[in-house]
């Protein structure tokens, strides 16, 4: 995936023969080390590589569809897609049968990897078969806020991206950095295939440990990462199960959500010399901004950024019209690592995409659906999400803002708001919150009445042990809504 990788067995050595990119790690170095603590040396991947590149045998160029299960035997059929010239298709194994069908519809794959059902690819019947003519990476969405949508990365992007990557956090041989993303997310561009080509070592988390604070621990004291990327619920996991300090980590990495302010003093000294970076991307663009934060802030709101090297960003109204200097709008960005198109969703690829906006040059421009302030110095602040604005009682509301207030509350670890429908098509605010104390009610709305508009304040409040998430650690609205 990162890659087109061709690495061939001369007089008992492995020899690099270079195309694209290719595993950097030396024969005996570690690759992987799987969720069973089972060591993976690159001759062992490169083994599994090669094997399954003879058992791909294909005309034309195709997509290849390959559940993304957290194995090397995975890792190594995206590579072997890649290297034969084929286009990868990473699908979520936590999809149910029928989104797993739609999406496979979809992207039109010819072939699937299952490594839970097979060791080769299997053909599959779906809709018409069409050549590729270009080779490409395709992830798809979290399905948080409807169907998945398989996300097209042309390879050179994807390329480009891993180059960042691995200049920006000095990956390379002795670097280990956790995979605690699930394979088919856009993280593992980083975790995964930016580490395998540099020669680092790769840590595969499970789902199952993903949650579990006591073997994340565990983990950690095995093999402290010098890289670590994740979304915020790692460090909430993290911050109730005390440990000695990890002096190894040299970056950790907060995306995917608003970074969680109050859990900065437990990062800190959790990971005393590591820079900690909030940055700002997504599926369809990778990351776009980052900000390194100081080591004497002290700010109450954290800021996305700036944009990375080559990124550009703008704010535009809901005219679409560029907001120039100070103010607050949807962000738009180009990057050198974005998609081409939602494979199949042509409607949808274009309600997304903006040209015009650089007097020189055609040049498109991803509508994030993010709402940012930007501040008077030029840095980025998240506001929320256009799609989590809702009306209630006439007056259009943050549902992001209450979270936010809600979880800076001494007592809540975490809290998520959604609108639900009540006596009819009114929408009412209703509250989860994961408690780790004892809460009042009244007290807790009373509160809350002096930092948000009244019609910012739930209706309701449910005190929950954890909040739903998706595969990518995201909280699922859907599923709140449902209850």
């Amino acid at each position: 995936m990162y890659v087109h990788v061709s690495i061939r067995l001369k007089g008992g050595m492995i020899v690099n023969h270079w195309t694209t990119t290719t595993f950097g790690g030396s024969p005996e170095s570690a690759a992987l080390v799987d969720a069973v603590e089972t060591r993976h040396s690159y001759a062992q991947l490169t083994l599994h590589h090669m094997t399954l590149r003879r058992r791909l045998n294909l005309d034309h160029r195709r997509i290849v569809a390959l559940i993304a299960h957290k194995s090397v035997r995975t890792i190594a059929a995206v590579g072997a897609v890649l290297a034969e010239g084929h286009s990868a298709a990473l699908i979520s194994p936590a999809f149910g049968p029928d989104v797993r069908r739609a999406v496979l519809d979809s992207v039109r794959a010819d072939l699937i990897f299952d490594d839970a059902e097979s060791d080769t690819f299997q053909e599959i019947g779906t809709a018409e078969r069409v050549p590729e003519t270009a080779q490409r990476v395709i992830l798809t969405t979290s399905g948080s806020t409807g169907v998945p949508k398989p996300v097209s990365l042309p390879l050179e992007r994807v390329a480009a991206f891993i180059r960042w990557g691995v200049g920006h956090f000095d990956l390379g041989p002795g670097s280990v950095v956790w995979s605690y993303a699930p394979l088919n997310f856009d993280l593992s561009l980083l975790e995964v295939w930016a580490t395998l080509h540099a020669g680092g070592t790769v840590v595969l988390i499970s789902p199952e440990q993903s949650v579990d604070g006591r073997r994340l621990i565990a983990r950690l004291r095995e093999h402290p990462p010098t890289v670590l990327q994740s979304v915020p619920l790692l460090h909430r996991v993290l911050a109730g199960h005390a440990t000695k300090p990890i002096d190894r980590t040299r970056h950790v990495i907060v995306t995917g959500e608003r970074f969680p302010v109050e859990l900065l003093p437990a990062m800190r000294r959790l990971f005393p010399h590591a820079e900690i970076h909030n940055v700002y991307g997504s599926t369809e663009t990778n990351d776009s901004l980052m900000f390194t934060v100081p080591r004497t802030w002290q700010g109450a709101e954290m800021p996305a950024g700036r944009p990375l090297p080559g990124v550009h960003a703008h704010l535009i109204d809901p005219s679409g019209s560029l907001i120039e200097g100070p103010g607050r709008g949807e962000l738009i960005t180009r990057t050198p690592f974005q998609f081409d198109e939602y494979i199949g969703l042509p409607g949808r690829t274009r309600s997304v995409l903006l040209n015009g906006i650089d007097p020189a040059g055609d040049s498109w421009y991803f509508r994030t659906g993010d709402i940012f302030r930007r501040a008077s110095d030029g840095l980025l602040y998240p506001v929320g999400r256009d799609d989590h604005m809702v009306k209630i009682r006439g007056v259009r509301t943050d549902l992001a803002e209450i979270e936010a207030v809600l979880k800076s509350h001494a007592h809540i670890r975490d809290a998520a708001v959604v609108a639900v429908a009540e006596n009819g098509d009114a929408l009412v605010l209703a509250a989860y919150i994961v408690a780790g104390g004892d809460l009042d009610k009244f007290q807790l709305r009373l509160e809350l009445s002096r930092k948000l508009p009244r019609t910012s304040i739930p209706e309701k409040f449910s005190y929950v042990t954890t909040l739903p998430r998706t595969a990518t650690g995201k909280v699922d609205r859907r599923a709140l809504s449902l209850n």
